[in-house]
């Protein structure tokens, strides 16, 4: 037994043997070429050295890039620089060609040339409702005020011709769901107190936003001239058919027309008689009763609103009128084929000459221009 068991070890041991030598030989076999371990070095100090030039172009790029950051910003602050710098000289120049008028001097965008410190102060949007004395803009007023649920004590409120003299001095009211924004109770032109020819300066036109002229259906001459100094002046503008209850109430005894010939009747007239874009156009009453058919403020109010944003954003006003402005504006030309005028007989040839007054849109009053003879005369 003992023989027999020292013969089974003895193979075991020779195996063993042999692994060891074979684990040997693989180990010879699969061990490193020194030209392989040479060439991936390489090749680790090639990715190295193009890693720490990627790293320094991307550096490069970055310094590059705040480089021409810095100069696109001071490019574009002296762009604003210049900007701020004629928007004061444009505001001085106006301010002193068309002084403030007293009741606007707390209501006025002011330019000052630090461009950061003017956006601070928050922007004023005034829009002013002007026309003839009677057409019912305090009304008209009173009605909008309601509808962007501004709340006053009655005493407050716009005044009606029928309350008494009216709007006497220009009155503001703000619309404080909009910020620092304005409608402007300005007294209608034609009486004593607010004489027409002096109008437009005395009420301040270039420092309204937006001008809202209200008639009652009767587009007189002062309407006209009023228009044509904002068309000329660029504010953004609309009409506003008052009393449109009348109208249609006088459409169907005179006529026999209904609501809808009768508005489109109105509306059609004022489009040929402003040559305003046919939106820019609105027929209300401030008779809440007739709103359920026809008159209603809503729509007006809305646009109203948009003009509101648009002047907050200072958005360029949109092409309002069919044709340009008015560009010939020399008062000291006689031409009175083109010329915008109002016929004044005169006293002491009352037959034969005719005195031609022309809108100078620039003092914003009338001018005489001379006298021509009457045709025929």
């Amino acid at each position: 037994a003992l023989k027999n068991a020292t013969e089974n070890r003895v193979p075991h041991r020779a195996a063993a043997d042999m692994g060891r030598s074979h684990s040997r030989e693989i180990r010879v076999e699969y061990r490193p070429d020194p030209q392989t371990v040479k060439e991936l070095q390489e090749i680790r100090s090639q990715l190295l050295f193009l890693q720490e030039e990627n790293e320094a172009s991307r550096k490069a790029l970055e310094d590059q890039a705040c480089a021409a950051e810095q100069r696109l910003q001071e490019e574009l602050q002296r762009e604003r620089n210049n900007v701020q710098k004629a928007k004061l000289e444009k505001f001085l120049k106006m301010t002193r060609d068309y002084p403030i008028p007293p009741f606007m001097q707390n209501y006025i965008n002011e330019v000052s040339e630090d461009a950061e410190a003017d956006a601070a102060r928050g922007r004023f949007v005034n829009i002013g409702f002007l026309g003839d004395s009677g057409t019912g803009k305090s009304s008209l007023i009173k009605v909008i005020l309601k509808h962007f649920g501004v709340d006053l004590p009655p005493d407050q409120m716009p005044k009606a011709s029928w309350q008494g003299d009216g709007t006497l001095v220009p009155t503001p009211y703000q619309l404080e769901m909009f910020g620092k924004v304005f409608a402007w109770d300005v007294p209608g032109q034609g009486t004593l107190k607010v004489p027409s020819l002096t109008y437009l300066r005395d009420m301040g036109l270039k420092y309204f936003d937006a001008v809202c002229i209200v008639t009652d259906g009767r587009w007189s001459e002062g309407d006209n001239n009023l228009l044509a100094a904002i068309h000329y002046a660029g504010i953004r503008c609309f009409v506003v058919r008052s009393k449109v209850d009348l109208a249609v109430a006088d459409a169907a005894r005179d006529e026999g027309w209904g609501q809808e010939e009768a508005m489109s009747h109105v509306h059609q007239l004022l489009q040929r008689q402003t040559q305003l874009q046919p939106h820019r156009i609105h027929l209300v009453t401030s008779i809440a009763s007739f709103w359920k058919d026809f008159g209603s403020v809503g729509n007006f109010c809305k646009h109203l609103q948009e003009e509101v944003e648009a002047s907050l954003k200072e958005e360029v006003a949109e092409q309002m009128f069919e044709e340009g402005p008015q560009e010939d504006v020399n008062m000291d030309a006689m031409d009175a084929v083109d010329a915008m005028t109002i016929m004044t007989w005169d006293d002491e040839d009352e037959d034969e000459k005719v005195e031609y007054l022309r809108l100078d849109i620039d003092n914003q009053c009338f001018k005489p221009v001379g006298f021509v003879k009457r045709a025929g005369a």
